[in-house]
């Protein structure tokens, strides 16, 4: 019995429980119980919400990354200040002491 055979079962993206649970016992013969099941089921909702909070998060990285640069942009090639930039690209008032730390930061 491979041990990490059986966690890249249980941990793999995707697969809905029922069908880790129908690999486990037809791969290796394990048998789980009702308790088990569920148990098995909330092991995959744990991983699933840390690959979704992992890949919500490099998106909002992304996208602040993504307004920073555009702010720089716009005031270097307008001469805006930085609050008529951010009015230009509508950047949320609670954002706004965000971005006007990160790119103080810069120079």
């Amino acid at each position: 019995m491979n041990a990490i055979e059986m966690l890249r079962i249980i941990f793999k993206e995707k697969a809905p429980a029922l069908v880790k649970k129908r690999q486990l016992e037809e791969e290796y013969g394990i048998r789980l119980t009702e308790d088990e099941t569920k148990e098995l089921s909330k092991m995959c909702n744990l991983s699933e919400g840390v690959y979704n909070s992992g890949f919500d998060d490099g998106v909002n990285v992304g996208t602040r990354n993504k307004a920073k640069e555009d702010l720089q942009n716009l005031i270097e090639s307008t001469g805006w200040s930085l609050e008529k930039a951010m009015q230009a690209l509508r950047i949320p008032l609670e954002e706004r002491d965000h971005y006007e730390k990160a790119l103080k930061k810069q120079h």
